[in-house]
């Protein structure tokens, strides 16, 4: 918290942001989130117990509202450069003095691009398997999710950043127009990928043709190397 946050109030504020509702206080659920989000799950789930414990006073409080959350973390030396707010539609917005490279949003995009064009279901399917919920618009938390299980190697702060990004209107969700006009690869992209497609089942109809089995198509290649 204290590499990555300006103040108490933008922890408080993040640790928010992963809560279903707009509730201003924390549940334990919404906390585990959060701590497995800021330390990229390097705590164990009896670690994470034991720190709920000791913020809650062995179960005395049953959720943790901003003032018992600066009880423990208001007087500690923050270095970070994240200032976190949460907006009426509960989007995480995150103002970091050293993430404003254009160009690393570019690398990141054209990564997340490149994943689509390679992945075998369609753009479509894609963005369903972002949206777990099937609500048609993919959430702050969804969002998360499924960047994680891409594994960029972003940290929590800069998959809010892209969030931020690509959540043009900023009401805190992404709908399909969003999401498209950001990593849907281009039409020149699509026509490559077909191509390569129909090439490749057209050597498999070759092989089918001529070969008797995979041992001798391998040989033929090999010899054709060599």
């Amino acid at each position: 918290m204290q590499c990555n946050f300006t103040d108490c109030d933008s922890a408080f504020q993040f640790f928010l942001s992963f809560k279903a509702d707009n509730k201003k206080t924390l549940g334990k659920r919404d906390f585990e989130k959060a701590v497995d989000s800021l330390s990229a799950n390097r705590f164990k789930k009896n670690d994470i117990e034991a720190f709920w414990r000791t913020l809650t006073e062995n179960g005395k409080y049953l959720t943790i509202d901003k003032y018992l959350f600066r009880r423990f973390f208001d007087n500690i030396s923050y270095t970070g450069c994240a200032r976190v707010s949460l907006t009426p539609a509960s989007a995480t917005t995150i103002v970091s003095a050293g993430s404003s490279s254009a160009q690393w949003e570019t690398d990141i995009f054209e990564k997340i691009r490149a994943i689509a064009r390679s992945s075998s279901v369609s753009f479509e399917d894609i963005f369903k398997r972002f949206d777990e919920d099937g609500n048609g618009a993919i959430s702050l938390t969804e969002f998360r999710n499924a960047i994680r299980k891409l594994s960029l190697g972003l940290s929590s702060r800069e998959i809010d950043k892209l969030m931020s990004r690509v959540d043009t209107n900023s009401d805190g969700k992404i709908d399909y127009r969003e999401f498209a006009a950001k990593f849907k690869p281009s039409e020149l992209d699509e026509r490559l990928k077909e191509r390569a497609k129909d090439k490749l089942a057209r050597l498999k109809e070759l092989m089918i043709l001529h070969m008797t089995s995979p041992a001798d198509a391998f040989r033929l290649v090999t010899e054709h190397r060599l």
